[in-house]
């Protein structure tokens, strides 16, 4: 069995919704930049009836597990945008904070 390029290159997703209990799982494309793959972060959870968010709703993109230099928690770091390629950057399963703006 031979899998497609775009199989290839698609990785499980976790994304949580900041300072609550909801979450969801999306298998995304990581031959894309950062930017893209945010942005499709952006529009899987605008689609997903599990977060009921309105697309007219701003939201930002928070990578999970970033260095802490404070007490703050992690859904409080900085949004996640670049234009390098995804690849492996953020790992074979890589987690995402979503927060209102």
């Amino acid at each position: 069995m031979t899998l497609s390029l775009q199989n290839q290159n698609t990785v499980p997703v976790y994304v949580k919704l900041a300072y609550t209990c909801t979450y969801n799982t999306y298998n995304l494309d990581t031959n894309v930049t950062v930017t893209d793959f945010i942005q499709n972060i952006k529009n899987s959870v605008y689609n997903d009836p599990i977060f009921n968010i309105c697309s007219n709703i701003a939201i930002e993109v928070i990578e999970v597990g970033q260095y802490k230099k404070n007490s703050k928690p992690e859904e409080a770091d900085p949004v996640a945008n670049s234009d390098e390629n995804v690849g492996l950057r953020f790992g074979k399963t890589p987690a995402f904070y979503v927060r209102l703006k």
